[in-house]
């Protein structure tokens, strides 16, 4: 098993994914780009530009996401290892964006991880059950590989209290 792939499960594992904190999301969510990065040009994707929080770095991680969802094997620590590092990634490109802030959600609606983003209506989105279904068809803009730019274009759409 190459480095990078024990490098990799050892940030995933240092605590379990629904024990970290909103501190810990934040933080680990700040470099999340470097670690796509790291991970893509690992499984042999060839990234022609730092992978930062605009459209085109965006629509370059979901054409990744959707290559190594239908060959698994392509991202050797799982494919469910990097949803959750999508769904940071997904989260702060709203944040970066000044769309949006991490938040511990309190609320009485379902969430797959108590952390959630907060947008600038004051209202909540689940980035971490979005990525969680983005393989599926009917997510919007999944056919054409844009699902994570028209999320982010309407977030305050799919927002719950």
């Amino acid at each position: 098993m190459p480095k990078w792939v024990d490098r990799a499960k050892k940030a995933l594992n240092r605590k379990q994914f629904a024990e970290k904190t909103l501190h810990e999301t934040v933080e680990e969510a700040k470099n999340v780009n470097e670690q796509i990065q790291f991970i893509m040009e690992s499984s042999g994707a060839s990234v022609d530009q730092g992978i930062d929080y605009d459209d085109e770095s965006i629509n370059v991680v979901e054409h990744f996401y959707h290559s190594a969802a239908k060959q698994p094997v392509s991202i050797e620590f799982g494919i469910d290892n990097f949803e959750r590092l999508l769904s940071l990634y997904l989260g702060q490109s709203l944040v970066e964006r000044e769309a949006g802030e991490w938040v511990q959600y309190k609320g009485k609606y379902h969430v797959v991880f108590p952390v959630v983003v907060r947008v600038s209506d004051g209202q909540h989105v689940d980035v971490f059950l979005f990525c969680k279904s983005l393989h599926q068809k009917q997510v919007s803009g999944s056919q054409d590989g844009h699902a994570l730019v028209k999320f982010i274009e309407t977030a305050s759409k799919m927002a719950f209290p």
